[in-house]
């Protein structure tokens, strides 16, 4: 039997052209977080290593998450360390430079509209 981190990255491959990549290795939080187009509900976004390489999932939250308690994982997806959790915040209430609005709420509204289109 295939280990789910083998299958899920295999998936990741095969959305790869239909995707928004909302925190890009340029950004230089360490991490790159990308929401798919045919991805399914609740919301969340995908966490990956700056190499592409698959980490977690966590949900895209009503409001944005200011303790790491409130970064949830989604479903059975790998657990993440507070080091991790604390980036996602900082990269979260941090302004788009694009949008002028902060990223969580960026993260939000692209899932909400499925506008994919990068900075």
């Amino acid at each position: 039997m295939r280990e789910y981190k083998e299958i899920f990255e295999e998936k990741e491959k095969n959305l790869i052209n239909e995707m928004a990549t909302v925190c890009k290795k340029s950004d230089s939080y360490g991490m790159i977080i990308r929401i798919y187009s045919k991805d399914y509900n609740p919301s969340h976004a995908h966490l990956l290593t700056v190499t592409g390489k698959f980490i977690t999932r966590f949900l895209i939250t009503d409001e944005r998450p200011k303790k790491i308690e409130n970064i949830l994982i989604y479903g059975k997806d790998p657990k993440i360390s507070n080091e991790i959790k604390k980036d996602i915040i900082n990269w979260g209430k941090n302004i788009d430079r694009k949008t002028k609005i902060n990223n969580w709420t960026r993260l939000q509204l692209i899932w909400d509209s499925k506008t994919y289109q990068d900075r």
